[in-house]
């Protein structure tokens, strides 16, 4: 008889069978594991759970905000990505901003270091970003999320690095342009580094490319979300950037929601 457990952002409970389960009362984006899975994933990602709480989480409109299969890009408004990274990190605020905190850390300490520092951003850079994108993505879909998750990107140091450096070549070469086609350029990139969190064998050109492609007629789309957080953007910085701690992991998340969506259309 399959065994389950599950957590409250805290604690984990468990073994225990499914009736005992549907007694405790788990929403749809609780988290949940099993043996034959690799990762903790949401209530409503389980076949048989879905099954069984079904009335109760549509008399809640749970079940329904994680229907990744009725989802797209087409059909989902900026505003409903926001909400979804809302209710993501409604529970997972602490993990996420310690994360995203060290990110940031290990980035400005690294450029403080005299005479290497440049070089070693640019060197760590593509991997810790890598690993960031592998910690959102894992946080967007509502799987078990560590702060070790940030450093899996060294796993695969040369390709993270090779398209790191690529695109920062390839965005500065459309800069020497214009402002505008940089900037277009770097929207088009910017699915890369979720590309290779998903596909360990692609190779850095190959992952630019396919960002490229699916990125095609939805970059005003991605921009105008990274804009709808200006306000967010002016407020944190009026709090001495205290606000960012908060709005980049919000940001961060909503980013990795975009591209599960977006690839939805390109399967």
């Amino acid at each position: 008889m399959k065994q389950y457990y599950y957590t409250d952002g805290v604690n984990k409970y468990g073994p225990m069978p499914i009736e005992e389960l549907k007694t405790k009362g788990i929403s749809a984006e609780t988290l949940v594991w099993y043996v034959g899975i690799d990762n903790w994933i949401a209530a409503s990602q389980v076949p048989e759970l879905k099954a069984m709480f079904k009335d109760e989480w549509n008399s809640k409109n749970e079940s329904s905000f994680w229907d990744a299969e009725s989802k797209n890009i087409d059909t989902t408004e900026n505003h409903e990505i926001r909400d979804h990274a809302l209710n993501v990190l409604s529970s997972q605020w602490g993990i996420a901003i310690g994360t995203f905190l060290v990110y940031t850390l290990i980035l400005m300490v690294t450029q403080f270091i005299p005479i290497i520092g440049a070089v070693g951003s640019l060197i760590i850079g593509g991997p810790l970003l890598l690993g960031l994108s592998i910690f959102s993505l894992k946080l967007s879909r509502k799987q078990f999320v560590r702060i070790e998750q940030l450093f899996e990107g060294f796993q695969n140091f040369a390709t993270a690095l090779g398209a790191y450096l690529l695109m920062v070549l390839f965005t500065l070469l459309w800069m020497l342009l214009l402002i505008i086609p940089g900037i277009i350029a770097s929207i088009s990139y910017a699915q890369t580094f979720y590309i290779i969190a998903e596909d360990e064998t692609i190779g850095p050109m190959d992952a630019i490319d396919k960002s490229k492609k699916m990125m095609y007629g939805y970059k005003w789309k991605y921009f105008l979300l990274n804009l709808s957080f200006i306000g967010w953007i002016l407020l944190s910085i009026m709090t001495l950037g205290i606000g960012f701690l908060w709005l980049i992991p919000y940001m961060q998340v909503s980013r990795a929601r975009f591209y599960d969506l977006v690839k939805h259309n390109n399967i």
